[in-house]
């Protein structure tokens, strides 16, 4: 992922607030993880499929399985654990397996050169800052050498641009009944998005207003991105303000 130049010394009133910062959050951490254990003690592993629809038109099938814990607070709900998927690559036959990193979410999967290309992004804020709080906000890989690599966001070929996967397996039973997505199915979920939610944007967003902590973009140097223009959800460039 490209940086910005930068500064090597940061904002006098972040260097002073970091210490108290990192306090509250170990410790909200530690209540956090309690809660957990004690609300989230059961397991479920779902299997399902989903017809991807690429963007030269070729439906494949991806196999999916999701771990989920649950339910409970907030909201008596299930949260995704874990997932893994598999598919066959429709050039090349071969079949692709990969458990998902932690912490991301699948956005969009397609192919260039008869090479895989995934899209995920961050599952909540906490997931965005363990992954260094990218920008713009997708992780991306391309399997190669029977792996898959993780790219810079810039060697993302500009035609993969359209969003086509759904991101946990608990969207399942807003749309079909079978635990089989069809692409009717998946276009019938995504158009309950915002416009943002539906593409794979090339422009910068503002990290601190996803949540993103200063000292993380501080430590890999990129002040910069504190105080950076961005586009809102409404496509309204916001400047912040200069005292």
């Amino acid at each position: 992922m490209p940086f910005f130049p930068t500064s090597n010394n940061p904002p006098s009133f972040l260097k002073r607030g970091l210490g108290g910062v990192n306090l509250l959050r170990l410790t909200l951490i530690f209540l956090l993880s309690f809660s957990l254990t004690a609300c989230w003690a059961s397991e479920k592993v779902i299997h399902w499929k989903q017809e991807v629809k690429l963007r030269d038109e070729r439906v494949i099938m991806l196999d999916r399985l999701s771990t989920q814990i649950g339910p409970g607070f907030p909201g008596n709900v299930y949260l995704e654990k874990s997932q893994a998927i598999s598919f066959v690559n429709p050039d090349t036959q071969e079949k692709i397996s990969w458990n998902i990193p932690k912490g991301l979410n699948l956005h969009t999967l397609d192919f260039e050169n008869k090479v895989p290309y995934l899209v995920l992004k961050a599952y909540t804020v906490a997931d965005y800052n363990n992954w260094n709080c990218p920008n713009p906000p997708y992780m991306v890989y391309r399997y190669e050498n029977k792996q898959w690599q993780p790219l810079p966001f810039k060697q993302l070929p500009e035609k993969v641009s359209r969003r086509n996967l759904m991101d946990m397996s608990r969207s399942i039973d807003e749309v079909s009944s079978d635990n089989i997505i069809t692409p009717d199915e998946q276009q019938s979920w995504l158009r309950r998005l915002d416009e943002g939610d539906r593409t794979i944007s090339r422009r910068l967003v503002h990290p601190i207003a996803k949540g993103c902590y200063p000292d993380i973009l501080i430590k890999q140097g990129r002040e910069s991105e504190i105080n950076v223009p961005y586009y809102n959800n409404e496509n309204v460039l916001i400047k912040p303000r200069v005292n």
